[in-house]
Order: C-alpha cells, then structure tokens, then sequence
C-alpha cells in the first residue's frame, strides 16, 4: 500500500471515530512529530541568522574556516 492510500485510510478511521479520547491521542502523536524538529524550538533571531547563512553560502559568499575561527580562540 502506498502512503497516499495509507493516508486516506487514516484519514476516513479518524472520520469515522467518535471517541474523543482516540482524536485526542492521535492529536497528541501529530503534535509530537513536530516537537523532534529544532526548527519549532529556536527562537525567531536563531532562524534569522540561520536564513542569512543559508542565503550567503547561495550567493557564495564564504569564509576560510581558519579564518574564521581565528577570532573565538
């Protein structure tokens, strides 16, 4: 079975289920995949500074590692 049809049978269970503690407990598993991404736990400044490095290694816009490690020993 491939996953799109193992999603539209997840899909019409959940429908089909009227017992809130069953939609609350998949909730909490839904939930608990996006906890394991550290992208939902940095704060916005950690992602600002993550975009703008990933936008100067585009522009290849890069530094000598020996370079720049220089200045934290």
């Amino acid at each position: 079975m491939n996953i799109q049809a193992e999603e539209i049978e997840i899909a019409k269970m959940v429908l089909d289920t009227d017992n809130p503690e069953m939609l609350t407990a998949i909730k909490q598993i839904l939930n608990s995949n996006n906890d394991k991404d550290f992208w939902n736990k940095i704060s916005e400044e950690e992602k600002a500074g993550i975009r703008k490095g990933l936008d100067d290694l585009n522009k290849g816009n890069l530094e000598d590692y020996e370079e720049f490690i220089k200045d934290f020993r």
